[in-house]
């Protein structure tokens, strides 16, 4: 598994491998601009950005962890590009599923003081992070762990079946 993220505003991109070593490079030039590690307990099994345009990743493994960083490019005086990983909550690792449970699906979302942070796991485990975050932006106060009941759709209504009793399709077969 490899990631490839874009930053459109400065023309950065930055990769991250399954060991989670990260290369942020200048897509104009192919220029490498910087790199890091991501340190994971297990191979890195899913990658994501928070909101269009935010600079929040979560990187998940196999240990059912989850690190937060930001790729950060900025262009320097020189009128080249400049990139740094940084690791706006510490560089430990956030306990999201069970331990030793691989994530394969992940979600991140930021609204004011508040990040949400939901994950899913190879057992089905699906659970759901609230996390508070402190006035200077750096930390976390407070920390609510749901666990999220299994769902299984069985299927997506309006199906067939359902002609004679969903009132849309009822008034559709009215007007005939």
């Amino acid at each position: 598994m490899a990631h490839l993220d874009v930053e459109e505003r400065y023309h950065g991109a930055m990769l991250v491998d399954r060991t989670g070593n990260t290369s942020l490079f200048d897509l104009e030039s192919g220029a490498l601009l910087g790199s890091g590690s991501l340190a994971p307990r297990g191979e890195i099994t899913r990658v994501v950005r928070q909101g269009a345009g935010g600079h929040l990743h979560a990187a998940a493994d196999e240990a059912g962890q989850v690190l937060l960083f930001e790729q950060v490019f900025r262009p320097a005086q020189s009128g080249l590009l400049t990139a740094e990983l940084r690791f706006p909550f510490g560089e430990t690792a956030i306990q999201l599923l069970p331990p030793g449970t691989p994530v394969r699906e992940l979600a991140l979302q930021r609204v004011n003081g508040t990040l949400l942070m939901a994950g899913h796991g190879d057992d089905g485990t699906l659970e759901l992070l609230r996390l508070e975050i402190d006035a200077q932006g750096d930390s976390f106060v407070a920390i609510q762990r749901s666990e999220l009941p299994r769902v299984c759709l069985l299927y997506t209504s309006p199906s067939p079946r359902d002609l004679g009793s969903n009132l849309v399709f009822r008034l559709l077969l009215e007007k005939k």
